[in-house]
Order: C-alpha cells, then structure tokens, then sequence
C-alpha cells in the first residue's frame, strides 16, 4: 500500500501477501571511474568519501589538484572471480 511504519514495528503478513524493504545505499548503477571527479572531491570535503576510497573505487588520485586527475584503471584479475 505505500504506507511507512515505525521502523521497530512489527507486522505479521497474510499468506501470499507481497512485502517491499527498500534499504538505503547500494553499489549504483554505472561504473564508479566514470563519476565526475569535482562531484566525488566534494564528497570527500565533506567526509561523506574518505580519500582512500576516492582512490580505490573512483580512480582519483587525492594528490592532484583536489582529486581530479585519474588514475588509470586497474587491469589486474581477480583470481577469486575466475571460475575454476
């Protein structure tokens, strides 16, 4: 029904009835490299990125004139994600 509960609520749901949760946060939708770099050095002035996540997941490197330089991206495999 759309409607919002005390989030320390507790429901009991009818069989067969259907249950949304929507959960802040996430991983997003496009590749993190291609944020623009004056967005993400705003967020790591207002601490909500730290600089090493800057540089490990936007490829920013924090000792360039406020982050916006690039890095490259990484081409190394992840044996871990290589099945077999």
């Amino acid at each position: 029904t759309g409607r919002r509960h005390d989030p320390k609520l507790s429901l009991s749901l009818p069989a067969g009835a259907r249950f949304t949760l929507e959960l802040p946060g996430g991983g997003g939708f496009y590749d993190p490299r291609q944020r623009d770099p004056e967005r993400v050095a705003e967020d790591v002035a207002e601490g909500l990125v730290s600089p090493a996540a800057a540089e490990r997941d936007y490829g920013l490197d924090p000792g360039r004139a406020g982050g916006r330089r690039r890095r490259p991206p990484s081409r190394r495999i992840d044996s871990r994600a290589v099945p077999g």
